[in-house]
């Protein structure tokens, strides 16, 4: 590559511009997601080789647990603070910018400590003849609960002040390596289990929440206006971003809890398995979407409606051809990467992962559909097919995992998660064009 040329890619990231912000952004989320995928694969491999099928089964059933439980805690405010957090910083309302700060961690905080109380309270009261194993797992688990709420709510703040990387590093990259240090460490004293496995968990979140708050701190230091407090605003708001987050998160995390219920712990560990690899597939889409979040919201206000839909169109695409190689590889190879990978007994996740990258290369088409509908006002609408969505992904899972196990598993959140996108987009457009009409 020629030096002039050179120059001037490296000149496109620089400046104040929206295209540099999103150059920049990209760039940085990107490089995290990709020294993230490699983390994630040792980890996933390490633990799924060496508990064996049924304990990691086990042990990604008490996870997918609690990670639902501890939705309600957290479900709405990352796409709240986004938007809220981002808006009061552009105009300056620096009162109102504290309020919401405080509030959402007021609220987190005690609706983290309330569902794991009763995740508690449920567990003890059930076991009539004493704790058995899993209900050991769940209650070491439950601790992360209200961690997990404040993480999400301070790495929300962060993404608002349009700090993308500064948002996403200590999740993406500090949290996924202290776990496989901490798992390296069990597995060579011969120690590693499902229990101890979630203790690396806890540990792991602890430090997680530790790098968030000073990176909030550094930015928050000088923010010392007396917060303002919009509480009936924020709750009508803060409502439907709630329900849709909770729905959507319903759509993905559901499937995990329901396999294991459904079918077995074997199942699980073979869906897990798939999921893992197929997570590959969407992280393009979940790059773009993390960069140009708080941006869409500022070009939708500004009334740029062809920008706002190139944007978007653009991200989609860049997903696309992002995913797609790894996607030929994955349906040629599958089975043969898998046997050398995770070993014999994992060749049963090749049919799931299958599907599922065939469906997330779809979504990754249609790019940040949801989004469009969040970040302009329209989170009313995205709750309506949000729920829809919901009841398709119960309806199929009742239906498709008893009879095929992870298949069944994988057919259900890939079929729901394509409808979910066409639906988002197609009357993302339909309500953005209705807009600019009226005005």
């Amino acid at each position: 590559m020629s030096k002039p040329v050179l120059q001037r890619l490296i000149s496109y990231g620089q400046g104040g511009s929206l295209r540099a912000k999103l150059i920049r952004g990209g760039a940085g989320v990107g490089g995290l997601q990709l020294l993230s995928l490699p983390i994630s694969f040792v980890t996933s491999v390490l633990m799924a080789r060496t508990l064996g099928v049924e304990d990691f089964g086990v042990y990604s059933y008490v996870l997918g647990l609690v990670v639902l439980f501890a939705l309600p805690a957290y479900a709405g405010f990352p796409p709240f603070l986004v938007r809220e957090v981002s808006r009061y910083h552009r105009v300056g309302s620096l009162g109102l910018l504290t309020g919401v700060i405080r509030r959402a961690h007021q609220v987190a905080f005690f609706l983290g400590i309330l569902i794991m109380l009763a995740v508690l309270g449920f567990v003890f009261l059930s076991a009539e003849n004493g704790l058995d194993n899993q209900a050991i797992l769940i209650i070491t688990a439950a601790v992360t609960i209200p961690l997990l709420a404040i993480i999400r709510v301070r790495a929300a703040i962060l993404q608002g002040l349009a700090l993308v990387i500064q948002s996403r590093i200590a999740e993406i990259i500090i949290r996924p390596i202290v776990f496989l240090l901490l798992i390296l460490t069990l597995f060579f004293i011969g120690t590693l289990s499902p229990l101890s496995a979630l203790f690396a968990q806890i540990t792991a979140t602890v430090v997680t929440l530790v790098v968030v708050s000073i990176l909030l701190r550094g930015q928050l230091k000088d923010l010392t206006a007396q917060p303002v407090y919009d509480d009936r605003r924020w709750k009508k708001a803060i409502l439907p971003f709630s329900a849709i987050a909770g729905v959507s998160y319903l759509n993905s995390e559901l499937i995990i809890p329901l396999t294991g219920f459904l079918a077995s712990n074997s199942e699980v560990a073979f869906f897990k398995v798939a999921l893992s690899i197929a997570i590959l597939i969407s992280a393009p889409l979940t790059i773009v979407e993390a960069t140009i979040h708080p941006h869409v919201t500022r070009v939708f206000a500004s009334g740029e409606k062809a920008r706002l839909f190139r944007m978007v169109s653009l991200a989609g695409f860049a997903a696309l051809l992002a995913s797609l190689p790894l996607v030929i590889v994955f349906l040629v190879f599958g089975q043969e990467i898998l046997e050398f990978v995770y070993g014999l007994e994992y060749t049963a996740s090749y049919w799931p992962l299958a599907v599922l990258i065939t469906g997330f290369l779809v979504v990754n088409l249609v790019g940040p559909s949801m989004l469009l509908l969040h970040a302009t006002n329209y989170e009313n609408d995205a709750l309506v097919i949000s729920i829809a969505g919901a009841a398709l992904t119960i309806l199929l899972c009742v239906t498709l995992i008893p009879r095929e196990g992870a298949l069944g598993a994988a057919l259900a959140i890939t079929i729901s998660k394509v409808a979910r996108a066409l639906a988002f987009r197609i009357w993302a457009q339909f309500r953005i064009n209705q807009h600019f009409q009226e005005k």
